[in-house]
C-alpha cells in the first residue's frame, strides 16, 4: 500500500485504518468486531465514497465537516447493525485531511478485500477463530449514546479547528473512543494499556518515518511495514488486540513532515481526554 502510494506519487492509496483492521481480523484469536464479512467490506467501501464525497463537495469549516462524517458513520453503524466501528475512520480520514481523490476508494477497496481473504484462509486452517455475527439491537439507549457520542465529537472537532492542532482528533482516536464507551468493551478495564499502545505507535511510527525515510533514505513502505511491525510485537506481547493503535503508527507516513515531531505527544493528550469521557459518561447497558 505504502509502496504503492509511493510509487505513483498517490497519498491518497494509504489508508491507515487496514493496519487497524489486519490487527482485528488477522492477528487477534478472533475478529474483533461484531460483523459479517460481506457487511464488513460493503459498508467501510461507502463510508469511503461518502467521506470522499463530503471532502469534495461540503465547502465549510472542519469544526462542521468532522461532524457530519461521523454523523454519517453513525447511521451506517445503525443500518448495517454491526459494532465495525473502522467504517468511522474510512468515513472521517478524507474529510480530516482533505482528499478528494476516489484513489482512496479504490485503495480501500482493494485492501480489505485482501485482508478478508487472508481471514478466510487463517480461519479454513484453524489460526483464527472464526466469530459468528449476531445483529446488533438498536434501541433507544443506543440512539441515546449515538447522540452522545456526536455531541463529544463534535466539540472536539470545533477546539480542534480553532486551534488549528487536528492531531487530537485524527481518526483513529474517534474511533478508540467509541470502541471503549461501549460498557461492555474489555478496554474500559484495561485503558491504561490503551493509552499506552496509542503513545508507543505514535512514537514508533513517527521514529520510522523521520528516521528511516526522511534522514536516511529508506523506502516509505519499508518505515511502515517496521512500524506495523513493531505495534504488533507490543500488542501481542501485552495481549490487548486494540485495532486503532495500529492506524496510529500508519498515519505518519501519510502526513507531512512539518509538526510531525509532536504528534504521539497531541494524539496521546486527545486520547486521555476522549478516554476520560467514554469511561464516565457512556455507562448505559448494551453496546452495538
Amino acid at each position: 500500500m505504502t509502496g504503492a502510494a509511493e510509487l505513483f506519487g498517490q497519498r491518497e492509496i494509504i489508508f491507515p485504518e487496514i493496519t487497524a483492521v489486519a490487527i482485528g481480523a488477522l492477528i487477534a484469536p478472533k475478529m474483533t468486531w461484531n460483523t459479517s464479512r460481506s457487511r464488513l467490506f460493503f459498508f467501510i467501501n461507502i463510508a469511503a465514497v461518502i467521506g470522499i464525497t463530503i471532502s469534495r463537495f461540503l465547502t465549510v469549516t472542519q469544526a462542521v465537516r468532522i461532524p457530519v462524517a461521523f454523523l454519517t458513520a453513525q447511521a451506517l453503524l445503525i443500518i448495517s447493525r454491526t459494532g465495525f466501528v473502522p467504517m468511522i475512520s474510512a468515513c472521517v480520514l478524507p474529510v480530516v485531511l482533505g482528499s478528494e481523490s476516489f484513489v482512496y476508494v479504490f485503495s480501500v477497496f482493494v485492501m480489505t478485500g485482501l485482508i478478508l481473504v487472508l481471514q478466510i484462509a487463517l480461519e479454513k486452517h484453524g489460526i483464527i477463530e472464526k466469530r459468528e455475527f449476531i445483529p446488533a439491537k438498536i434501541d433507544p439507549s443506543t440512539l441515546v449514546m449515538y447522540g452522545k457520542h456526536l455531541l463529544v465529537i463534535t466539540g472536539a472537532s470545533a477546539i480542534a479547528d480553532f486551534s488549528g492542532q487536528m492531531y487530537f482528533i485524527v481518526p483513529p482516536l474517534i474511533v478508540g473512543y467509541v470502541e471503549m464507551s461501549f460498557p461492555s468493551s474489555p478496554l474500559r478495564s484495561r485503558y491504561k494499556q490503551a493509552i499506552f499502545l496509542i503513545f508507543a505507535a505514535g512514537i514508533i511510527g513517527v521514529v520510522c518515518r523521520l528516521g528511516l525515510t526522511e534522514s536516511l533514505g529508506f523506502p516509505l513502505a519499508v518505515s511502515a511495514v517496521i512500524s506495523a511491525l513493531g505495534v504488533i510485537v507490543i500488542v501481542k506481547k501485552i495481549r490487548l488486540y486494540f485495532p486503532p493503535c495500529g492506524a496510529i503508527c500508519t498515519l505518519p507516513m501519510l502526513l507531512g513532515t512539518q509538526n510531525l515531531l509532536v504528534y504521539p505527544l497531541e494524539t496521546t493528550i486527545g486520547f486521555i481526554i476522549l478516554t476520560v469521557i467514554s469511561l464516565n459518561f457512556f455507562k448505559e447497558k448494551g453496546r452495538v
